[in-house]
């Protein structure tokens, strides 16, 4: 037996950290736990460390350029400014309002407010988990460099899915409203709506959402589009009965077809709009893109509408009541207070925000008197929190960053791109564009079980970007 050479080994130790970020952080309750953020940090630096190994002995290819380091590292520089001590007047200057809101914080009282966070504990904690991601996302982006690595990473993405999936509906149906049946939550209970391991439903549904194309796009790759037996002496037949396969001992297309229904199934039970909306946008964006792309045949057909049996079948037997009466009311209600009381922290706070993970503590300034009990963690809304937290420099940034992903996307989609990486890059794109269109509507940015599989598809977008430029 021949040992792994040096060149293998790091390949399988940066693996083994990604993989273990994947599908352990959403494991800890989405990472939003103290465990989970541990985990994300020794995630994040074990995959640096193993790279940077790697490098150093001369084993894994050079350091390749993804375009967002100046975004990254601007992102930690600005938060960097919210902790750092600062003379009281650039202070004053940059954020004339936390005198205000902070007027014992004088010279002849408590003494002077010298950093822009009005939390400084808090923006640090939060300031960590966004490096350990920045981190992450610029090892997969160096490790994800072949369409066989981002192919390999849609099928961990459609498997983290499909498992998280069947583990919220086991444990929505057997459960004892505890999570993994033994750990009681203070204030979330797993008894009325399927959660999985996360403890807000739509960071779960989310989840699933990030899922839904890669796994119909693994059972687009298990079936075949109808091309290659279009080839062949079998060039009448339009596509191949699935049974058949089944009985022939290739369960890959059964399993696949009811992973896809009963993700969809777990999304819908979350009964999240939200949630639903963005496995609506996933599902419609792939499915346009397959027949963009000529990929859409009978045998693909078979398989979404033998997983559309399974939702449609599940949802008959338990949940189709709450979940058509959770999706006709969208009465945004508290959403619009929330949003308003944000617009007002930017307009205050317009430059650099009140700092990074502040949300809880600044939102009650601008409410009235009864909701100002109410807890409201996230703004639901994702690029709104991000302006409230950061100001418009956060927000820039971030948008930045939206738009390199899109471009990237639009470059692996065009035509005369190889079959194989736009197939690839639809269920990314579709995956990224439910993100998108689901951050409006709820807070996911500081979920590190959700953020995770962004990061890993945003990796996979600008390799098979690079892909398409260089085979041009």
């Amino acid at each position: 037996m021949t040992k792994p050479s040096r060149s293998t080994l790091s390949v399988r130790l940066v693996d083994f950290f990604l993989a273990a970020a994947l599908f352990g952080i959403p494991v800890l309750l989405g990472g939003r736990t103290g465990w989970g953020q541990l985990a994300l940090v020794l995630t994040a630096a074990g995959a640096a460390i193993s790279w940077s190994l790697g490098r150093v002995r001369g084993s894994l290819p050079g350091y390749r350029w993804n375009q967002t380091e100046p975004i990254l590292l601007a992102g930690v520089g600005l938060v960097a400014l919210q902790v750092v001590s600062l003379p009281p007047k650039l202070v004053q200057s940059l954020s004339p309002q936390v005198a205000a809101w902070l007027p014992l914080w004088t010279e002849t009282g408590l003494g002077q407010w010298t950093t822009l966070t009005l939390a400084p504990e808090t923006t640090i904690s939060a300031a960590i988990s966004l490096a350990a991601m920045a981190v992450l996302f610029t090892v997969a982006c160096q490790r994800i460099r072949t369409v066989d690595d981002v192919e390999r990473t849609l099928k961990a993405v459609a498997l983290a899915a499909g498992l998280m999936a069947v583990f919220g509906l086991v444990q929505y149906i057997i459960g004892n409203g505890k999570f993994f049946w033994f750990y009681d939550h203070p204030f979330t209970t797993t008894a009325h709506r399927v959660k999985g391991t996360f403890t807000n439903k739509n960071h779960f549904v989310q989840f699933l959402a990030l899922g839904t194309a890669p796994m119909a796009w693994w059972l687009l790759k298990t079936v075949g589009t109808g091309s290659e037996s279009a080839a062949g002496p079998n060039r009448s037949r339009r596509f191949v009965s699935m049974m058949q396969r089944v009985g022939a001992g290739d369960l890959k297309p059964g399993l696949l077809m009811v992973g896809l229904g009963l993700v969809i199934f777990a999304g819908l039970l979350s009964l999240s709009r939200g949630g639903a909306l963005a496995l609506g946008t996933a599902s419609l964006v792939c499915l346009v893109l397959f027949c963009r792309h000529r990929q859409v045949s009978g045998r693909l057909l078979t398989g979404l509408a033998a997983a559309g049996i399974v939702v449609g079948g599940g949802l008959s037997i338990y949940g189709f009541q709450n979940v058509s009466e959770r999706l006709e009311d969208w009465n945004p209600g508290a959403r619009l207070m929330i949003w308003d009381a944000n617009l007002k922290i930017v307009e205050d706070f317009t430059w650099t925000g009140t700092g990074l993970g502040t949300h809880a503590e600044a939102y009650r300034h601008y409410l009235s008197e009864p909701f100002q009990l109410r807890e409201f963690t996230h703004a639901e809304n994702s690029p709104l929190q991000v302006a409230s937290e950061t100001g418009l420099l956060g927000l820039l940034l971030c948008v930045a960053m939206v738009t390199f992903c899109l471009t990237w996307c639009r470059t692996s989609l065009r035509r005369g791109v190889d079959t194989r990486v736009a197939v690839a890059s639809a269920a990314v794109t579709a995956s990224l564009l439910a993100h998108l269109v689901h951050c409006f509507f709820d807070f996911l940015w500081y979920v590190p079980g959700c953020m995770i599989v962004v990061v890993m598809l945003a990796a996979c977008a600008r390799s098979l970007a690079n892909t398409a430029a260089n085979t041009a």
